[in-house]
């Protein structure tokens, strides 16, 4: 595992807190009146599962993939707890899942984020820089895609000459599309890196001659 320790450490307590919560919400679920929500029940369990094999994981345990383990538990954690937040009605008990809904979805934010840190770390000297190359060409194309949502910025760009107007859309069709496939094309190879580094050392089975498949 490429993760330092400490990492482990924490993934393993915040995996811990998830179980927790997870046990603590699915039997409110059940007790609360008039009637259990039994549906918001069954996906708490569902994360319950998850945070259980996050710790395990944290632990030593699954060596084989630790970044799709990762990557299974932040899907289990974000979705289950989104489609119990939607099937109890978004409350509980009375009270608003909101807020308990945004902190369980940051949770396998860092899950996720810790996934792509595992790979990343295998080969960082040739992965780290070629993400801060996707990032910085996919910022514009994001801080573009925010401003057309702006009804003044289109405003603007549709008062002009019709000419003028073709030339500023294909000519920003063009530049975004180069950028976006920049931005993709880099994000994706320094994440390759890192599977190719997992395979090079023989992991999972240590063959090292990459007949294996990758741990990824």
């Amino acid at each position: 595992m490429a993760l330092p320790r400490p990492i482990w450490m924490l993934l393993g307590l915040l995996s811990g807190l998830v179980a927790a919560s997870a046990g603590v919400t699915a039997v409110l679920a059940l007790v609360q009146k008039p009637g259990a929500a039994w549906f918001l029940a069954w996906f708490e369990v569902v994360v319950l599962t998850a945070g259980v094999f996050g710790v395990l994981l944290a632990r030593g345990r699954f060596r084989d993939g630790p970044a799709i383990a990762l990557l299974c538990i932040a899907g289990c954690v974000a979705v289950g707890s989104f489609l119990g937040y939607l099937s109890a009605g978004r409350t509980l008990m009375g009270q608003s899942m909101t807020v308990f809904l945004l902190g369980r979805v940051a949770a396998g934010g860092v899950f996720a984020a810790a996934a792509g840190l595992d790979v990343l770390l295998r080969r960082p000297g040739q992965s780290v820089p070629l993400l801060m190359k996707g990032l910085l060409a996919g910022i514009p194309v994001l801080v573009v895609a925010a401003m057309a949502l702006r009804t003044s910025a289109l405003a603007t760009i549709n008062g002009l000459h019709p000419m003028v107007q073709f030339g500023v859309y294909i000519g920003a069709f063009v530049v975004l599309t180069a950028m976006s496939c920049a931005a993709a094309h880099w994000t994706i190879r320094a994440f390759a890196l890192g599977v190719e580094a997992g395979a090079t050392r023989g992991e999972p089975n240590g063959a090292g001659d990459g007949a294996t498949p990758a741990r990824v």
